[in-house]
């Protein structure tokens, strides 16, 4: 069917291996580098899904070791052990209480006549420092709303605390070009050091990222083929006609997964390998031009593909001048509704870049940098993130600055940063530094920015505070649509702003119920401080926004060139308390699945089991998290408020000049950076803030998690280790501890993340422990457990008060059953 000619190497060039093979149709021979098969450990199987091959001891990691982060940084996101099947939802935990409560019968009554106890953040640093497992267990019985003391806290506008915009970072992009072909992944010049491996053996690798961008449904219509540069991945999509229009019609996405279906996947790798045909690459061709695609055996083995940019561009050249002919000859089988009225295009797709913007020692090379990167005259729409670090800083001293000095860089200052409002100030000298409270009173630039009246300094080793978000607080900054409408290009300014005004009161009406979805994740069992995600951008981001896309757009009338569309606010910390990109340690439940290994049946799962237990006994899951969280420290200057939001730039409806990967970062880029530098966003952010006073966070989720650790702790040392480190004489673990296990486990990783899905409605609710997080934000525990013990630090479950499912049934719940069934298989359960 397909067939090559022997290749030729040049007399110093000699091939690893000449291997012959079949690969999806196409005999190959030459050099081989790598010949590999999907990794088990990568996918993430959804709730329905049926395994093929359980994950085994992979579940508890974060997929293939030396692949690339596929999918950007996701506060919410949860591994697939730890998602229920039968999860509240995120909008429940914002709310604080369950949408529909059904679960009401004499334990719940007992649940709700319980008071409910203040326990202060004092209290629990004082158990967690002397180690107080009794005092610590004890908690569990009760129901508790943790109240942080006062001296762990300063106010947002304390005269000691100053704030620091530390730095600007671009973290992901996702290219859509606006013709068939490669243009999305080309860069604008041959560069020597270039290259693209594309690979057909990952065809179960679904795109993770935000869809938006695409302007169409990719429902089984991409296909991953390889990895480019910067470590971005690259996709085949079959884009409707349609969607390369400058103004698309709108979409409502779906999570069906992107993935083709076996017999599209072979239709397109039919039409690259006829690309490669006709572009001259190596010495592939084809002996039929149009294989059977239902031939499963014929479409096995999996040829990896080297390209530097001038193949590629040759590959890319080949499809735009001979895709018509191929489809026009395409015969029946190959006519699948995915292709028809549609064309093959290259998306790009990179994630984890978090590269530096705006550094002025480098603000020329990074120009340049840009200038080779991205070919934006090949580019439809590009999504990207935005990322900005906001730091507080405990000030050792000030000293005012000379007012000359700040004249002789600022020829004018001014009292407000709004152009319609503010006042020239024209005696520095004698205008008032500090206000009655001892507060520095702003002046601002020409352009709006603060000026920095008073030089400031800080003990080296003394770290920045750590910053959470004020989860009462953030509803205010999303009270006006996060949709940018259309301007009228004869309005000047001021009228433009009393006509979003209008538009946006006609939209929302009642400018109290907001438009942008708002999901918030609590942290360290606190009820109102943590992070929050959102499906749209802060009100104050609007009208900047607005001003910059009439700035840099070829016309003010029309759809505007940029779209902020998600956001979320996070401490960065995140990024330093993992052993990898999405997760660390605790988050994963592996106490649950070394526990379950007891059942173990065959020579597979048994050794999934030893894996298991020998990562535990080494070190309990939580002492390893903690030991990170210790070494994040070291990072403590790393310790900043990340506000992230997402914009897709319409690259067509830019101005020509700044098209350009220099003149975008320049004109586009800088000038975004600028708004968030500005009072008018900066402030709005620190308004919804807390801060900590130095040291407290992250170690406080350490204090507040520490009944979690010990019960842990407790279960796992005397209920569970004995059994299966000597399991012919102790037998196997009662059941019901592998249960009480996942409970804990979820309740840790929720203590960390604040997501839903790891908490269960049904037997986590009667246990009260979803109860008690939904109504106060700290765990509580039904009577069904007994802490005894000579010290009282024994848990023991009594079964006779374990939560049964209603009639018929009454059979136990559990909420371990499909992280068993992901580690072990589904017969295990």
């Amino acid at each position: 069917m397909f067939s090559q000619e022997e290749p030729s190497f040049e007399q110093d060039e000699q091939p690893e291996e000449d291997v012959k093979y079949v690969s999806e149709g196409i005999y190959l021979s030459g050099h081989c580098p790598a010949l590999r098969t999907p990794s088990s450990s990568y996918p993430s199987p959804s709730l329905n899904s049926e395994l093929d091959e359980p994950l085994g001891a992979a579940a508890y990691t974060d997929g293939e070791e030396d692949g690339p982060l596929r999918e950007p940084f996701n506060i919410s996101f949860v591994p697939p052990t730890m998602v229920t099947e039968d999860s509240v939802s995120q909008e429940e935990v914002t709310r604080g209480h369950l949408v529909a409560d059904a679960h009401f019968d004499e334990l719940a009554q007992r649940y709700v006549e319980m008071p409910t106890r203040t326990v202060l953040l004092s209290d629990l640093e004082r158990n967690f420092n002397s180690r107080n497992q009794e005092r610590a267990l004890s908690l569990l019985q009760r129901k508790n709303l943790l109240k942080v003391d006062s001296r762990y806290l300063y106010a947002a506008n304390d005269p000691k605390i100053y704030w620091k915009l530390s730095e600007v970072r671009w973290d992901c992009d996702i290219c859509v070009p606006k013709e068939l072909g490669f243009g999305a992944v080309l860069p604008p010049v041959d560069k020597l050091d270039w290259s693209f491996t594309m690979r057909f053996d990952r065809r179960h690798w679904t795109f993770k990222g935000d869809r938006r961008v695409f302007g169409f449904l990719p429902d089984h219509r991409m296909l991953y083929i390889g990895q480019a540069p910067m470590q971005a991945d690259v996709f085949i999509a079959l884009m409707p006609v349609d969607a390369f229009a400058a103004e698309p019609e709108p979409v409502r996405h779906t999570r069906v997964p992107t993935t083709m279906s076996s017999v599209v996947a072979r239709i397109t790798i039919s039409m690259i390998t006829y690309m490669l045909v006709k572009a001259g690459y190596g010495t592939v061709y084809m002996t039929e031009e149009y294989p059977d695609v239902a031939k499963e055996y014929e479409w096995r083995d999996n040829p990896i593909w080297q390209f530097t940019t001038e193949t590629l561009r040759n590959l890319d050249r080949a499809i735009k001048e001979h895709y018509d002919e191929w489809w026009q000859g395409a015969p029946d089988s190959y006519r699948v509704p995915e292709f028809i009225d549609a064309e093959p295009v290259a998306i790009l797709a990179k994630y984890g870049q978090n590269i530096k913007i705006g550094a002025p020692a480098t603000f020329e090379a990074d120009c340049d940098t840009w200038n080779d990167m991205i070919d934006f005259n090949n580019i439809l729409r590009i999504h990207m993130a935005y990322a900005v670090h906001t730091q507080a800083i405990e000030a050792s001293g000030f000293e005012p600055i000379d007012p000359q000095r700040i004249l002789d860089r600022y020829t004018h200052v001014y009292t407000t940063a709004d152009p319609n409002t503010r006042e020239l100030i024209e005696d520095l000298e004698n205008y008032d530094l500090l206000d009655g409270d001892g507060r520095e009173i702003p002046i601002f630039s020409e352009d709006g920015l603060p000026i920095l009246r008073r030089d400031r300094f800080r003990d080296p080793d003394t770290p920045p505070c750590g910053l959470l978000q004020d989860l009462n607080k953030v509803l205010p900054l999303f009270q006006e649509s996060s949709i940018i409408p259309l301007q009228d290009p004869e309005l000047d300014d001021g009228e433009r702003d009393l006509q979003d005004e209008d538009f946006i009161a006609d939209i929302l009406g009642d400018p109290s119920e907001p438009m942008t979805p708002i999901f918030t994740y609590p942290q360290f069992f606190s009820k109102n401080i943590g992070q929050w995600q959102a499906d749209g951008v802060i009100k104050p981001l609007l009208r900047p926004l607005r001003r910059l896309a009439r700035d840099i757009g070829v016309t003010v009338d029309g759809p505007l060139c940029i779209e902020g569309f998600k956001s979320q606010a996070y401490n960065n910390v995140a990024h330093h308390v993992r052993d990898k990109a999405r997760t660390h340690i605790a988050q994963r439940g592996p106490l649950t699945g070394a526990t379950a290994g007891a059942w173990a049946r065959d020579a597979s799962t048994k050794k999934t089991a030893l894996d298991t237990l020998g990562y535990a006994s080494a070190q309990l899951p939580h002492e390893r998290l903690a030991r990170q969280m210790r070494t994040a420290e070291n990072h403590a200057n790393k310790n900043a408020l990340r506000f992230e939001n997402n914009f897709i730039f319409h690259i067509g409806r830019i101005k020509p000049e700044y098209r350009s990967g220099g003149g975008f970062y320049e004109h586009v880029l800088m000038k975004l950076r600028k708004i968030f530098f500005s009072p008018e966003v900066n402030n709005a952010l620190c308004s919804s803030t807390v801060i900590f006073k130095p040291a407290v966070y992250p170690r406080i989720l350490e204090w507040t998690t520490y009944p979690i650790t010990t019960l842990l702790d407790r279960v796992w040392t005397l209920r569970v280790k004995p059994n299966l480190t000597n399991p012919a004489e102790n037998g196997r673990p009662d059941p019901v501890y592998v249960e009480l296990t996942s409970v804990a486990e979820r309740c840790l990783n929720f203590a960390h993340t604040g997501a839903a899905k790891v908490l269960n409605r049904n037997l986590m609710w009667h246990m009260w422990v979803t109860r008690g997080i939904l109504d106060n934000g700290f765990p509580a525990f039904w009577p069904g457990l007994v802490i005894g013990g000579e010290r009282r630090t024994a848990p023991f479950v009594e079964l006779s008060q374990w939560p049964l499912a209603p009639r018929p049934e009454y059979m136990p719940l559990v909420v371990s059953k499909r992280s068993q069934e992901l580690t072990y298989g589904l017969p295990h359960f």
